[in-house]
C-alpha cells in the first residue's frame, strides 16, 4: 500500500490536477493528486498521523495534511547548487516516541559542499524542526556541484544503512 501511495504522490507532482487512471502490472490504479505547487520535490516520508513530509531541493520542508501544504520551519543550511540540495528524508519506526527525523542534504563547507546526514525533532504540531544536527558529513566535499545523491534506509536493528 505504501508503494502505491508513494507512486501516487510522485505522479501527482507531474500529472494534471485531475484524477487519472494508470495501468500497472497489478491492475488499474487511480492517481489522485495530494499536493500541488511543490518546487522540485526530492524525498518524502509518511508520518503516523497520515500526513506527509516532503523535502524540496532548495532547502524547504513541506508537510501535507488534510489537503493543505504548509512549510515546516527549522531546516539547517542546505547548499542547493548543481545536483545538490535537500535530498532524502527518513521517518524511523520509533518516530511516535522520539519525534526524530533523519535527512540527507548537500551541506555547505568553505568554498564547497559535502553530502551530509542530519537529525532533528519535529514539534507535536508538525510546524517546526528543533535540535537540527549534522551527524555525518563527507569531508572534504566537492566544488563541482555534482554527485550528492543519497538514500536513507533504516536497518532491522534501527540503525541507519
Amino acid at each position: 500500500m505504501r508503494r502505491f501511495r508513494a507512486l501516487a504522490l510522485l505522479l501527482a507532482s507531474i500529472l494534471p490536477v485531475n484524477a487519472a487512471a494508470l495501468e500497472t502490472s497489478v491492475g488499474t490504479l487511480t492517481v489522485t493528486p495530494m499536493a500541488t505547487g511543490l518546487n522540485a520535490p526530492w524525498g518524502f516520508g509518511f508520518l503516523p498521523d497520515g500526513s506527509i513530509l516532503i523535502t524540496e531541493r532548495d532547502g524547504v520542508l513541506k508537510r501535507v495534511a488534510d489537503g493543505r501544504v504548509t512549510q515546516v520551519a527549522g531546516v539547517g543550511p542546505v547548499w542547493a547548487e548543481g545536483q545538490g540540495g535537500f535530498l532524502d528524508i527518513l521517518v524511523p519506526r520509533d518516530f511516535a516516541n522520539t519525534r526524530s527525523l533523519f535527512f540527507t542534504l548537500s551541506h555547505p563547507q568553505s568554498r564547497q559542499a559535502g553530502t551530509a546526514v542530519a537529525r532533528a525533532q519535529l514539534s507535536q504540531d508538525g510546524t517546526q524542526l528543533t535540535d537540527w544536527q549534522i551527524i555525518y558529513e563527507v569531508d572534504p566535499g566537492s566544488r563541482g556541484g555534482r554527485h550528492f545523491g543519497s538514500r536513507l534506509v533504516e536497518a532491522r536493528d534501527g540503525t541507519l544503512s
